[in-house]
């Protein structure tokens, strides 16, 4: 299985509060992402010491699947697919 996956920052950085990734091993990822040894991005929200949630997450089959869904995900609004940002949005 692979994943695609959205992390939501806790604070914005660079005009930015999400990222979106791909991969294989989510816990390993997650972990590479939090130490701050992964995207350039995320290495950035790192070094400042700003956190993440995961907004989102989904499944796909193959390797090819989930590169396909990420490039086209990463197109798209991410404020859109996040649970968090669609929570805090959401009418009380």
């Amino acid at each position: 299985m692979t994943y695609v996956y959205l992390l939501h920052f806790e604070t914005p950085l660079e005009h930015k509060q999400h990222y979106t990734g791909s991969c294989d091993d989510i816990a390993r990822r997650l972990d590479q992402h939090a130490n701050g040894s992964a995207a350039q991005l995320t290495r950035r929200f790192a070094a400042a010491g700003i956190t993440f949630a995961v907004g989102a997450i989904c499944e796909y089959p193959t390797r090819v699947d989930a590169r396909r869904a990420e490039v086209r995900l990463k197109r798209a609004n991410s404020a859109k697919r996040c649970a968090i940002c669609r929570e805090r949005q959401a009418p009380s």
